[in-house]
């Protein structure tokens, strides 16, 4: 059994303080029943290798952990329709035309393809994913304080 109180502290290790010891016990009492229905249907003790296949049933100490998890969002299920339709206009009303235009100068502006060859030309995708990167951080920034701050638009007005 010392390998269940190894999964077992493993499992306490991600858990809450605060809930540790109850979750654990509690975790305990689950996996010594399912041993038991195994030892009760075996006839036998069940040996170490039935043992660890009844802790890889329960699941890795982390993932097991995380079911007792408080659940938490950046941002939560009321605003992420609206973060996802702005995040969809920003897409759509100046990064895809960003693309659109750079294209375009690739094509019909030979100036600008001779100005851009080689490792210029990943200077003008770095300069495009810097653009798109905080634009998303900071829509993603604003509406994780509009999460957090409870009527937070309204300190604006």
């Amino acid at each position: 059994m010392e390998l269940l109180e190894r999964y077992l502290q493993a499992v306490k290790f991600w858990l809450p303080k605060a809930q540790q010891d109850d979750i654990t016990e509690e975790l305990r009492d689950a996996i010594c029943s399912r041993i038991e229905d195994k030892e009760s249907a075996l006839g036998r003790p069940v040996n170490e290798d039935e043992l660890v296949a009844l802790l890889q049933q329960a699941g890795h100490p982390m993932r097991v952990a995380a079911r007792y998890q408080p659940q938490e969002s950046l941002i939560g299920p009321a605003l992420f329709p609206l973060y996802k339709f702005i995040v969809k206009m920003v897409t759509f009303g100046y990064l895809a035309p960003w693309i659109v235009v750079w294209a375009a100068l690739m094509i019909f502006v030979p100036s600008y393809r001779a100005q851009h060859q080689g490792i210029a030309l990943l200077g003008t995708w770095t300069s495009f994913w810097g653009i798109a990167f905080n634009l998303f951080g900071m829509i993603t920034l604003v509406f994780a304080v509009m999460e957090k701050v409870p009527n937070a638009y309204l300190l604006a007005q």
